[in-house]
């Protein structure tokens, strides 16, 4: 009978090789992973770089666009603001080629006009003068007419204040004017009235012989 006097190996001896094995692999999945995941972020980064370099002149088109739009309609503001206030104007019942005609003949020569809104029978907007005597020209000639009521001026001052469109000279006075317009009633001429009662005493004698 053989007796084993050497003392047993403990488990932590036995599975030594595998504890390290086991270790040393985990730590390589991990450094895999972490390198997987940095060639998926650089991936993912150079093609971010590439679109944007593609996007780059399409960008600058874009913006170069937008700031002659707005370099556009800050110098030619009032002209266009004026036109699409006419054809909106002339599109309504109200009769307002005649408010317009009106404010055209108080105008001075050099007076433009522009920012023009209706609201109602209301008309407001800005005009620009080459000083403030033409303004109050302008401000004589529409209170004398019949068509224009409540006439006033809201505020007096110079182009270079003025924020919604560029105005030039910078010195030139810009006026905020409102008014109250007044249609001329339109009545019935004699020769209509006429030809009307004609056509009613004709009815009533073929209603008759019926």
């Amino acid at each position: 009978m053989k007796i084993n006097l050497m003392e047993p190996v403990s488990s932590v001896k036995r599975y030594f090789r595998w504890w390290v094995g086991g270790i040393i692999l985990f730590h390589v999945l991990l450094v895999g992973a972490a390198g997987f995941l940095f060639w998926e972020q650089s991936t993912q980064i150079e093609k971010l770089e590439k679109q944007k370099k593609l996007l780059e002149p399409v960008e600058k088109e874009t913006k170069k666009k937008v700031e002659q739009e707005q370099k556009f309609r800050k110098q030619h503001g009032s002209v266009l603001n004026y036109k699409e206030t006419v054809e909106k104007l002339q599109s309504e019942n109200i009769e307002w080629d005649l408010a317009l005609q009106a404010i055209g003949q108080a105008l001075t020569p050099e007076a433009k006009t522009f920012n023009l809104k209706a609201k109602g029978n209301e008309l407001s907007g800005m005009v620009v003068f080459a000083s403030e005597h033409n303004m109050s020209i302008f401000e004589t000639k529409m209170k004398a007419n019949k068509l224009i009521k409540q006439f006033m001026i809201e505020g007096v001052g110079k182009a270079s204040a003025i924020k919604e469109v560029q105005i030039k000279p910078d010195n030139a006075t810009v006026v905020r004017f409102r008014f109250q317009f007044q249609p001329p009633k339109i009545e019935k001429s004699n020769e209509s009235k006429g030809n009307n009662t004609k056509n009613e005493n004709n009815s009533q004698q073929k209603g008759g012989s019926s």
